[in-house]
Formats: structure tokens, sequence, C-alpha cells
């Protein structure tokens, strides 16, 4: 599992590159020649988050979190859409790397017409921090799955910060593909 991305603006011209594998956070800053490498708990850390690699890939692909509890939750309607909501969903013991993992507030809304989560967010009450992610304009992938084209991320913590991602081609294939990632040699490592 990895997710990569180059991020560019409308000009195209890469201004970062991230490749994040369950144990690593690569990152390249081209604008300041600056690259981080490091694991999610260096990341976790830095940010004060309890955040692992599943669910940064639920998060980007608007799916539920693996390795959850699937059965704590409380069912309401809200804005027409089905609202899932949870008082601290633990990470199931097996696939847990920690016995004191953090406990985080989640709710999800999932549409009744097509069934497929448009609304995600996750509340850490205890550090005034939240996360939410707002999917829209699915369309069908080549194996006719609906996929969300567009997510708005939005992290409000000490500041407000909104991420904004457009997927231009989401291909399901099993063959082989590569994810370029060098560091080139004049940049400067951060920690």
């Amino acid at each position: 599992s990895i997710i990569w991305m180059s991020l560019s603006p409308i000009i195209g011209i890469e201004l970062a590159r991230v490749l994040i594998t369950p144990d690593s956070v690569k990152f390249i800053n081209r604008m300041s020649n600056e690259y981080f490498v490091n694991n999610f708990d260096a990341l976790n850390n830095m940010f004060k988050t309890a955040i692992d690699y599943n669910m940064l890939e639920a998060f980007l692909l608007g799916n539920d979190f693996r390795y959850y509890e699937n059965d704590k939750f409380r069912i309401s309607i809200n804005n027409m859409q089905y609202l899932l909501s949870t008082v601290g969903r633990h990470k199931l013991k097996k696939y847990s790397k920690q016995e004191n993992t953090k406990v985080l507030l989640q709710d999800i809304w999932v549409s009744p017409d097509i069934y497929k989560i448009t609304k995600m967010s996750l509340n850490d009450v205890e550090a005034n921090k939240k996360l939410e992610a707002i999917y829209s304009d699915f369309a069908k992938t080549e194996d006719k799955q609906l996929f969300s084209q567009k997510v708005k991320i939005e992290i409000s913590a000490e500041k407000k910060t909104t991420i904004e991602i457009k997927y231009n081609k989401v291909i399901i294939d099993d063959t082989t593909i590569t994810f370029p990632f060098n560091i080139p040699a004049n940049c400067r490592k951060i920690n």
C-alpha cells in the first residue's frame, strides 16, 4: 500500500511530492529544497495527532477505517443522509501497535441514494482538533465502482487548513505501477 502525491498548482510546476507507506512518510518541498523522511510516530509526535496509515488512506478515498470496531455506532438521519456517530471507536487490539491508543470521536454521513460516504469527521476533543472530509462528484471507475472525484479536507487545530483534492485519473489494476521518489542532491533534510 502506497499513497503517492504530486502537488502542482494550475501552471503545472511540481511544488511538492509525498510518498507514504504504512511505516514511513517522505516529503520533498521543491520550493525550499527541503525534504523530510521519517515514520508515522514522528509525524504524530510533531503534529500531536493519532493518525495511522489506514486512517489517512480512508480519509483520502472516502472509506471507513479498517481494523476498527463496527458495532459501536449510533445511527440517525441528518440533512437527508444517514449519520453514523460514535463515542469512541477503538482500534481492534490485534491490529493496534499500542495498548493505549487515543480515542477519537467519529461521524460518518452516508448518502441513501448511492450508499457512499459523503462526509466524515474525526474530533479529538482532548486536543481540540478536528479533521473533516467532504466527498463529491461521484463517478464510476473502469470496474463500475462509484468513486468521489473531489475531496475537501479541513483541519481545525491552532489554525484552520483546507486541502482540496481533485482526482484526475483512477485506475484499478493489478499491473505493477512505479512511484518515482528521488531526493535531489541539493535538498536539505528537515526534522
